[in-house]
């Protein structure tokens, strides 16, 4: 919708920076920069949750989530530590934000990092509780979706069409581990399959281990983010 457009842009284009600024007038900027991303975030997350406005500019789940990552990075990056953690409580606390960052691995690392840094350790914490997305056998609006549950265990849940338009669908629990290989990259194997962990600008893929190619995630992987609305 033309208005949820013009709000956002509206909000954005409210954002100025003062040249040669004293340090009082760089933090004034940085947490006036995070509440706008803030703004942004919830609104999106509003309109797509509550109004149902999934396919409009804006509302998408990667642009929600990068929105509320750069609310909480911008945030930390004040020297205003109460307002860094009020961002963040304003952020768990919406229930129509939670609904669409919660399963988002970028968002669960950026959780965890503060306390375990950009390490293994913070990975296989995201991991867990995040949902991601890869294709399956077929050529009609098949997927398949991976839950972390826990730090061993998941939830692939498969949706097949068939050439009559019949949906079905199949679950499997399987087993997961996951690993940091001699050339220093996170090794997630899943039942059997190995991927290499890869983060790139939209979110974490699961990349065909051996593969340098991270598109290959979306041939043979998993992806963080669905395609939306294209279909």
């Amino acid at each position: 919708m033309k208005l949820f457009v013009v709000t956002l842009f509206t909000i954005a284009s409210t954002l100025s920076f003062a040249s040669n600024p004293t340090q009082d007038q760089r933090d004034t900027y940085t947490k006036s920069l995070a509440a706008k991303y803030l703004d942004i975030a919830l609104l999106s997350a509003d309109a797509r949750i509550n109004k149902s406005l999934y396919c409009e500019d804006g509302t998408y789940t990667s642009e929600i989530t990068q929105n509320t990552l750069k609310a909480i990075s911008t945030a930390r990056n004040t020297l205003d530590s109460a307002f860094a953690a009020k961002t963040l409580a304003t952020i768990k606390s919406n229930k129509a934000l939670q609904e669409v960052v919660s399963t988002q691995m970028s968002y669960r690392f950026a959780l965890a990092t503060p306390t375990l840094g950009y390490s293994l350790a913070a990975e296989k914490a995201a991991l867990i509780g995040s949902v991601m997305y890869g294709p399956a056998y077929g050529v009609l609006g098949n997927t398949t979706v991976i839950k972390f549950g826990n730090a061993t265990s998941a939830l692939i849940t498969t949706t097949e069409m068939d050439e009559e338009g019949k949906i079905s669908y199949s679950k499997k629990y399987v087993t997961y581990s996951v690993i940091q290989n001699s050339d220093y990259q996170t090794i997630v194997t899943i039942d059997g399959t190995s991927y290499r962990l890869a983060q790139t600008s939209d979110g974490f893929r699961l990349v065909p281990a051996g593969s340098t190619d991270d598109n290959d995630a979306y041939r043979n992987g998993f992806v963080e983010n669905a395609s939306e609305c294209e279909a």
